[in-house]
């Protein structure tokens, strides 16, 4: 009797949308601040995401849209029949991301430290858009997004930052 009640709760979860979404943080180099700088405006931003999307039961998935600050990418229906698993590509503009405080990170106080992970950059949220003959669906999911802010060394050259006071 176990076993039917287990296989019962297995299907039950089948029939349930799913949205999942993962990424790696974004890789920026920044030049050394002068003495006295604290925040540091990023150059563009691209991320890797990959998103595990479906919808379950008699549903099918109409799209997938993503939106991190003011990009939005949708990923549409024959896209997502290839595969629940996707990969994508995202490139967000330097504009559309707001300066960091980096106080004493890659300054010439700070000779040691070359890379620095930030969290919570920006946020990746996402909506899984399903249909069938009952209706619609759809399911969110949010993903906070990082940046490795890596420290170039005076020999090289990074025109994709800028430095703020």
């Amino acid at each position: 009797m176990l076993l039917i009640i287990l296989a019962v709760g297995v299907s039950e979860a089948d029939n349930l949308p799913r949205l999942e979404v993962d990424a790696g943080p974004a890789l920026v180099s920044i030049k050394p601040l002068p003495v006295g700088r604290k925040l540091v405006r990023l150059g563009t931003l691209n991320y890797k995401i990959q998103v595990n999307a479906h919808c379950g039961g008699a549903y099918l998935a109409e799209s997938v849209s993503i939106s991190i600050a003011d990009t939005r990418k949708t990923l549409l229906a024959e896209e997502l029949e290839e595969s629940s698993e996707l990969v994508t590509n995202i490139t967000i503009p330097a504009r559309q991301v707001a300066p960091l405080p980096v106080d004493g990170f890659c300054s010439a106080t700070n000779t040691v430290q070359r890379e620095l992970l930030v969290h919570d950059v920006v946020t990746a949220h996402l909506s899984l858009r399903c249909t069938s003959e009952q209706g619609e669906s759809i399911t969110y999911a949010t993903r906070p997004l990082a940046v490795t802010i890596r420290c170039e060394t005076g020999d090289q050259e990074d025109s994709a930052s800028s430095i703020l006071r």
